[in-house]
């Protein structure tokens, strides 16, 4: 679907990179969860306080 957009939608050398960083350690759980259980936690019940950092086409992108 990314090649639509040009050269995005893979970890490939060349293509672009979008992505956030984020932080699910203060949210806390009794039982172990895997890391897709984990993101749609964050996804739904996270706030923008659990982004750590922002990246547009591979750059740094200030979160203040």
């Amino acid at each position: 679907g990314g090649s639509f957009f040009g050269k995005v939608g893979s970890f490939e050398n060349g293509y672009e990179f979008d992505a956030i960083v984020l932080e699910d350690s203060m949210a806390g759980n009794s039982m172990k969860i895997d890391h897709i259980a984990r993101f749609m936690r964050v996804l739904y019940l996270g706030t923008e306080c659990t982004i750590r950092q922002k990246y547009v086409k591979g750059n740094i992108v200030n979160i203040d």
